[in-house]
């Protein structure tokens, strides 16, 4: 009985090892499971500051409606800069500091710039119902639909002048006259200003 117990016990401890080609296997499948998991949380992560800039554009078109509400319908007349947008509306925005930053806006201080979204110049100061020739659409009527009310933008005091950004998966977004947002992949340069 004993020398059974000692044949069980010595065959127990051999097979309870690995080998060390055994381990190697298994550390190369955990480090191809990671090269392949990386790349898709990455883009979760970008798909994720994607949504909250989208949130944010809801919040500052709340924020802009309550503004025109108030001052019979008109839109803010300082919108067309960084700070205007951000002074006009902050009485409107309970989270006023981070509504007006974009999470994937990373230049915004280099550039010095007081937030990440603009209203395009010439619609600053103008009825929030859009019964107003547009002057980007040979001053047909404009379309609270299809209207930018505001944008993501950045400007390098230094080399450019003020253009939307392309952030978001090679896009930019757009918050319009009727509060809808929409991405847009590749749109044309803003020469507003």
């Amino acid at each position: 009985m004993m020398r059974e117990l000692a044949e069980f016990s010595k065959f127990y401890r051999r097979s309870a090892a690995f080998s060390l080609v055994e381990l190697l296997v298994v550390v190369a499948v955990i480090i191809i499971l990671t090269a392949i998991l990386f790349p898709v949380f990455a883009q979760v992560h970008e798909k994720g500051r994607a949504s909250a800039c989208l949130s944010n554009y809801h919040q500052i078109g709340l924020a802009i409606q309550l503004y025109a509400q108030d001052d019979d319908g008109i839109t803010p007349p300082n919108g067309g800069s960084f700070s205007g947008i951000i002074a006009d509306c902050a009485p409107y925005s309970s989270n006023t500091g981070a509504i007006f930053i974009c999470p994937d806006d990373y230049d915004r201080t280099v550039e010095r710039r007081a937030g990440s979204y603009r209203m395009p110049s010439d619609y600053q100061g103008l009825s929030i119902y859009c019964d107003w020739p547009d002057p980007y659409n040979n001053g047909k009527p404009a379309n609270t639909a299809l209207t930018t009310l505001a944008y993501e933008a950045e400007q390098d005091y230094s080399v450019a002048p003020i253009v939307p950004t392309y952030r978001h998966s090679g896009g930019t977004q757009f918050l319009l006259f009727d509060g809808h947002t929409k991405w847009m992949k590749g749109v044309s340069k803003d020469t507003d200003d």
